[in-house]
């Protein structure tokens, strides 16, 4: 149960300036003779020796537009190209700034004039001397290139609104993160907390972010900042069943004390005895759920939702389960169930009855709708989270995400792909099967078709403002994509 995939690397400048240009160049296989070359729109800067051009300064740097990229070599636009056969030295930025990686190579030809076809002036240069760390960044930027392009080909009102957001905007949102001030009550819970796991302020300030943003319209606004205390507590909950997950055998059947022992405590209050060395995570786990239900028993209308809050509760714990289950056994993964049991922290179902707990002008006899209501935006959120995280999951050998259980459904994945002993190692051949079964485009086309019946929904409900639900679902699933650079 991975949580709330924001990068904290905050956004840098954009590229100063855009080009379109041809993505395969008809001389490609005498850059490495690979396929996977792709239209890159990159800013780099270039060096070449001094000795082959003397009227240029020693460390003179030129800046330079990529014109497409493949782990073989990338086109270089260029007005006065250099000689075929030259030395040169690359250093590329990342669509969103900053340095991605830096390569020498040789100059293969070159095009010294716009030609009839309109393909601008430029050489080829074929990488030589790759380490592993430039490699891996230049398989991560073709990736996130060819993502881009997904998200751009799925051509709606909705997905131009979230592709082309400003970048100014998305720095702004970040900013506004790093600058969040946690209530004194989670501030120590967040530092006691450093004594048992290893989280950092920025993903507490994101959490509250996204126990905050999707808080129902109906809340007493008085209770606003105290509803969000209580969520934020619920998802310090989540992540310490997620540490516990971790450190659990990953040998099928294999007991897992201290991970059922937090599973029976947020469920019954009660937990069984744990070795010495996990009695610390234990009890402050116990601490973490007493403060959290001391808050949510002190609010108006908590008996009439208490047995709706235990299911919730439940659920929780059914979906760590899940998670569990997937890291010791990937063949077991399934889209659908990856779906219904994969939430990033805590359910909205369970946010939600937290909430209802302190609506007073809230009519329960709609309880049901909202629910349904919440079901599809908690889709909604789940597919931000898949779309900026499986990837890394699949190079990182992790293979419980839903995309991998698409790729199996579809076809493009077969069972040997996901042996548990043998698959992590084929994860190259993995990622470039699921781009290929287009993984992002059938996720965001499930939010479009999520966000389409939340709006027809919306017009049933009367005490909840589902238009605030569906904003809050656009919002967060903006910050997911901009956090990887996808927007």
């Amino acid at each position: 149960m991975r949580l709330f995939p924001l990068s904290s690397r905050a956004p840098q400048s954009p590229p100063l300036v855009t080009a379109t240009v041809p993505s395969v160049d008809r001389r490609s296989h005498a850059l490495g003779g690979r396929p996977g070359r792709i239209q890159a729109q990159l800013r780099l800067r270039l060096r070449l020796p001094q000795s082959n051009h003397p009227d240029v300064a020693s460390g003179h740097i030129q800046e330079l537009l990529a014109g497409d990229l493949s782990m073989g070599g990338i086109f270089i636009q260029c007005q006065e190209p250099p000689q075929v056969g030259e030395q040169a030295t690359v250093e590329v930025c990342r669509p969103g700034g900053g340095l991605a990686f830096a390569a020498g190579g040789r100059v293969v030809w070159r095009r010294p004039a716009l030609d009839r076809l309109g393909r601008p002036a430029g050489f080829g240069l074929s990488f030589e001397r790759l380490d592993v760390r430039d490699a891996s960044a230049i398989r991560g930027i073709i990736g996130l290139l060819q993502r881009q392009q997904a998200l751009r080909n799925l051509d709606t009102a909705p997905v131009r609104e979230l592709v082309l957001c400003s970048l100014n905007e998305v720095a702004g949102n970040v900013s506004q993160l790093l600058g969040t001030e946690l209530p004194p009550e989670i501030a120590a819970f967040m530092d006691d907390h450093r004594q048992v796991g290893e989280r950092d302020a920025f993903l507490w300030r994101w959490a509250y972010q996204g126990v905050s943003i999707p808080t129902l319209s109906c809340v007493d606004p008085r209770l606003a900042d105290e509803v969000s205390t209580i969520k934020l507590l619920a998802v310090m909950y989540a992540v310490l069943l997620d540490d516990a997950a971790d450190r659990a055998p990953r040998t099928p059947g294999a007991p897992a004390e201290l991970f059922c022992a937090l599973c029976q405590l947020w469920t019954s209050g009660e937990a069984p005895l744990v070795s010495p060395g996990d009695q610390p995570f234990l009890s402050f786990a116990r601490r973490v759920r007493n403060e959290l239900m001391s808050r949510v028993t002190q609010l108006g209308r908590y008996q009439e939702f208490a047995d709706l809050l235990r299911f919730d509760m439940h659920g929780l714990v059914q979906a760590a389960y899940y998670q569990l289950l997937l890291h010791r056994c990937p063949p077991f993964v399934s889209e659908g169930e990856g779906r219904a049991l994969t939430p990033m922290g805590i359910p909205l179902c369970l946010a939600a009855t937290i909430d209802l707990c302190a609506s007073p002008a809230f009519d329960a006899r709609e309880t049901g709708l909202l629910r349904e209501v919440l079901a599809h935006a908690q889709r909604m959120a789940h597919t931000g989270y898949i779309l900026t995280n499986w990837q890394q999951q699949c190079e990182r050998g992790d293979l419980s995400s839903p995309a991998v259980a698409y790729g199996l459904a579809s076809g493009a994945l077969s069972p040997v792909d996901i042996d548990p002993v043998t698959g992590p190692l084929r994860a190259n051949r993995l990622l470039g099967r699921l781009r290929e079964a287009r993984v992002d485009s059938h996720f965001l086309s499930d939010w479009l078709r999520d966000r389409f019946t939340l709006r027809e929904l919306a017009r049933r409900l009367r005490t909840v403002d589902v238009e605030r639900i569906l904003s809050a679902q656009q919002r967060l699933m903006w910050l997911q994509l901009s956090g990887l650079g996808l927007v």
